[in-house]
């Protein structure tokens, strides 16, 4: 499929989710909110994994490293793995402090932290393995 038909594509896609959002939120949302600013904040919100996810392809092609069977895909691959054990044990202590202690912390600041330490442990495990294969 050509590029220019996926991105169109994706816009497309992105527009209708967007505008599906706003008219539910503006059916079933709170009186006098703007249905135009629910489908602004939707289609930034929407387009930021598309982006995301299209600049990881150009880079992948451009060098060469979405291949199955290259190293960089191992490393991460191994990374992942890794990193995922860490986040499950990291994840059980978080609910045993909320359980013990729910005054200590609350939930979404636990989550946070959860999610900023499985990016971390993920990319210091990746670093560390590509540093080491050289």
């Amino acid at each position: 499929m050509k590029t220019s038909i996926k991105v169109a594509t994706t816009v497309v896609a992105i527009a209708l989710y967007s505008a599906a959002l706003a008219a539910a939120f503006s059916y079933w949302g709170p009186e006098g909110h703007s249905p135009v600013t629910t489908f602004v904040v939707a289609a930034i919100v929407g387009s930021g994994a598309a982006v995301g996810f299209g600049i990881k392809r150009v880079r992948e092609r451009r060098h060469g490293t979405g291949a199955q069977d290259g190293v960089e895909r191992d490393d991460s691959l191994r990374a992942q793995a890794a990193a995922f054990i860490d986040v499950l044990v990291a994840a059980i202590a978080l609910v045993a402090v909320l359980v013990i202690f729910p005054q200590w912390i609350s939930g979404t600041t636990a989550l946070v932290i959860l999610v900023v330490f499985a990016l971390a442990d993920f990319w210091m495990r990746y670093a560390i393995r590509v540093k080491s294969a050289e």
